[in-house]
């Protein structure tokens, strides 16, 4: 993204509507050799607003399927 970092886009959109799910996308793969997110940046992606992060690249069923969860949840009756 020119403008704008991707963590500073999921905290204004956070800012701008917190009950909306945010899927963040990254490509910064874990040095520890799992194929996974980075830990740390998972941490921040989630302080930062984000529902849930995918890694680059994925298939669409995968990025599908995260937005179908993120769905269901918000469908959830929540306890209380």
């Amino acid at each position: 993204m020119p403008q704008k970092e991707g963590l500073e886009t999921v905290r204004e959109l956070h800012k701008l509507a917190p009950a909306m799910p945010i899927i963040s996308m990254t490509g910064s793969i874990s040095s520890r050799g799992t194929g996974q997110p980075d830990p740390d940046f998972l941490r921040m992606t989630a302080e930062f607003g984000a529902t849930r992060t995918i890694a680059k690249p994925f298939k669409a069923a995968e990025l599908l399927a995260l937005v179908q969860q993120c769905l269901d949840e918000r469908a959830a009756p929540t306890a209380g």
